[in-house]
């Protein structure tokens, strides 16, 4: 057996993801990464805790995995085909609710992508989906904000945008709201989230004077 970072050359990727969502199931039902109990990841798939370390360089290299996994499912949960059609509204409250119903549903992947620290600097393999999530944000607010803005106006935006959204968020997610129910939480996000975001791409227009204010917006040229 190999000993933790000296993992053989060949590695079974069928048995390394098992590891990995089989970790994602208990972070999923533990609501962290700080409740995951590599013995019952490890006797629930018929193995020897020891034997993670066949796969993973180390704790922290399976824990890394798990998260890249649930961001790509965040990812996903993001570009949800829309049920109804309608306009820049409806496609706004769309995505807003794909945000809410994720973090609601699945706490603790919420957690584990955005609030615990691991050890170690983020891996290489994480940094462009961490990326690519940054990107959905400001594609779907490119889509459904009423002006068009410079690319650095838009980066900006989209970071404050997150900022709130990321809070209302964890105060969901930890029971520091109002009510509990999860129709409510979502109603309140949305109808906020909708402020928030007038607010934000009215301030860059009311500060360049004597220009016409667009009233359409496509996604800033790179």
């Amino acid at each position: 057996m190999s000993s933790p970072g000296k993992r053989p050359g060949k590695v079974d990727k069928a048995m390394a993801q098992r590891y990995v969502d089989e970790a994602l199931v208990q972070i999923d039902r533990a609501g962290g990464l700080h409740g995951l109990n590599l013995r019952q990841v490890s006797r629930t798939l018929g193995c020897a805790h020891t034997n993670t370390y066949n796969y993973f360089d180390s704790l922290p290299d399976l824990l890394w995995q798990a998260v890249a996994a649930a961001l790509e499912r965040q990812i996903q949960y993001s570009l949800r085909p829309q049920e109804r059609v309608g306009g820049r509204e409806a496609a706004f409250e769309h995505f807003i609710g794909t945000q809410v119903d994720f973090a609601l549903e699945h706490p603790g992947w919420y957690r584990a992508i955005w609030l615990e620290a691991l050890e170690g600097p983020t891996p290489e393999p994480v940094l462009p989906l961490l990326a690519r999530a940054g990107e959905v944000l400001l594609e779907q607010l490119s889509l459904v904000s009423p002006v068009t803005l410079s690319l650095a106006q838009s980066l900006e935006v989209a970071d404050l945008f997150h900022t709130y959204l990321h809070g209302a968020l964890c105060k969901a997610i930890a029971g520091r709201v109002q009510s509990n129910d999860p129709a409510a939480i979502r109603r309140d996000i949305i109808l906020k989230a909708r402020r928030v975001l007038r607010m934000l791409v009215d301030e860059p227009q009311s500060q360049t004077k004597g220009e016409r204010k667009p009233r359409s917006l496509r996604s800033p040229a790179r």
